[in-house]
């Protein structure tokens, strides 16, 4: 949830935006960002993240509330959650609880502008709230973990002369090092590295 709210009374909130959408893509997800105008596209999507939004509009939390009562996953991204309106004037707070207990809660660490909690950790964090996502996996043959600062997305075709399967876009992001990784597709491994 990108909240033009929190933006006012939280200068860490667009490097937490920043700091999700790219691990999200390293772990083979591809993220949309959805902002406070746009709370009829809340019913679009199965999760959102929300990166200390610490000020939403009112409207905003009563959305958060049907999404999660519709079966939304919400991950909260931080401690600073949900603590005012607009106007910095207390949300109301039976319905700021309930959204909350609804909600899955990860640290966050902020020091300023920046979100200081180390790249491992939140990348750990999105693959953890990604893996019922994840038909694909890449795993580096060096360390036996899944492959960091490489971005990829999946797509599956069907009856294209006869065949069907999953095209694999990657891009690798560490210009100072080359990788191999191993491709595991439903928890399967394919045959050979690449």
């Amino acid at each position: 949830l990108m909240s033009k709210t929190t933006r006012i009374y939280r200068l860490d909130h667009v490097n937490g935006l920043y700091k999700a959408y790219e691990n999200l893509l390293y772990n083979g997800i591809k993220p949309m960002f959805v902002v406070e105008s746009q709370l009829d596209k809340f019913k679009e999507y199965d999760t959102i993240y929300m990166p200390n939004c610490s000020n939403i509009e009112l409207d905003t939390l009563y959305a958060l509330k049907d999404f999660v009562d519709n079966g939304g996953r919400l991950i909260m991204l931080g401690e600073d959650q949900l603590l005012g309106d607009t106007h910095n004037q207390p949300l109301p707070q039976d319905v700021v609880q309930y959204v909350k207990s609804k909600a899955e809660h990860y640290t966050y660490e902020v020091n300023g502008a920046n979100v200081t909690t180390p790249d491992d950790d939140i990348y750990k964090i999105m693959n953890e709230t990604t893996a019922d996502k994840q038909r694909v996996k890449l795993i580096d043959t060096a360390t036996g973990e899944p492959v960091r600062d490489v971005e990829w997305q999946a797509a599956e075709f069907e009856d294209i002369n006869g065949e069907s399967g999953i095209v694999i876009n990657i891009g690798n992001y560490n210009w100072t090092e080359d990788r191999t990784v191993q491709l595991y597709i439903d928890g399967k491994k394919k045959k050979k590295p690449f």
